[in-house]
């Protein structure tokens, strides 16, 4: 689609998450950070944890984490996320622990493969991230690549896609992670969950797509994010 003719503000990946100096973050403080993003008013200690899958001492801590790191701030009316910063400190804290990682490739739009993968995946726990489900989210950039997130090992279809070497041959890409706070939970109020699947495609967090768009890099990519992060915070781009 044509492109506005806007000034963006892009963030710049220099680095692969491996070689971060930040220390890194679990999955808990992960999950509350972008349980903060999400949320639009003042929350509980006693809720970031029902609602994040954590134990309400642990929460504790990781507020005291993210207060130390100008993450949040504490009002009469309870926690409040401080936005842009918490991005910040996702991006350079959190990477999810990947169990195994693949690479397939097929010819076909990268849209098609994700719907005729999903089509597949009946019952089981999966989500796309980068690219494609950024474009389901808000349109901005043609998908190369699509990342599937899953917390148990798939069968790609030997009869449509062949493995391809590395990240940069490939059309799809099969991440085995642990975290399943990545994944909507059919139990969590909307209002701390998102919307699990559009047009047959699951999603997991768009908050995680937003890393990965950066963590993958390109100019493009820097641009999809921006719009990316406005559609989660409903404001407008800069």
């Amino acid at each position: 689609m044509p492109r506005a003719e806007k000034a963006y503000t892009i963030f710049v990946m220099t680095q692969t998450p491996q070689s971060h100096k930040a220390r890194r973050w679990g999955a808990g403080t992960a999950a509350v950070t972008r349980s903060l993003i999400r949320l639009r008013r003042p929350v509980s200690g006693k809720e970031l944890a029902l609602h994040s899958n954590i134990t309400q001492p642990r929460s504790v801590q990781i507020l005291q984490i993210l207060d130390r790191h100008g993450g949040i701030e504490r009002t009469d009316e309870g926690i409040v996320g401080h936005t842009d910063r918490l991005f910040e400190l996702y991006l350079a804290h959190t990477l999810p622990t990947v169990q195994s990682e693949s690479y397939w490739y097929a010819p076909s739009a990268v849209m098609v493969q994700a719907q005729d993968i999903s089509a597949t995946m009946g019952g089981m726990t999966v989500g796309f991230s980068a690219d494609i489900a950024c474009d389901l989210l808000a349109p901005w950039r043609n998908p190369t690549l699509g990342i599937l997130y899953s917390n148990t090992p798939i069968e790609i279809d030997p009869s449509t896609f062949v493995a391809a070497t590395g990240i940069s041959d490939a059309t799809i890409v099969v991440r085995v992670v642990s975290d399943m706070t990545l994944f909507p939970r059919t139990s969590t109020p909307p209002e701390w969950s998102w919307t699990p699947e559009i047009r047959g495609i699951p999603i997991i967090d768009p908050i995680q797509q937003w890393h990965d768009l950066l963590t993958l890099g390109g100019e493009d990519r820097g641009e999809a994010a921006v719009i990316l992060k406005s559609t989660i915070t409903g404001s407008t781009p800069p």
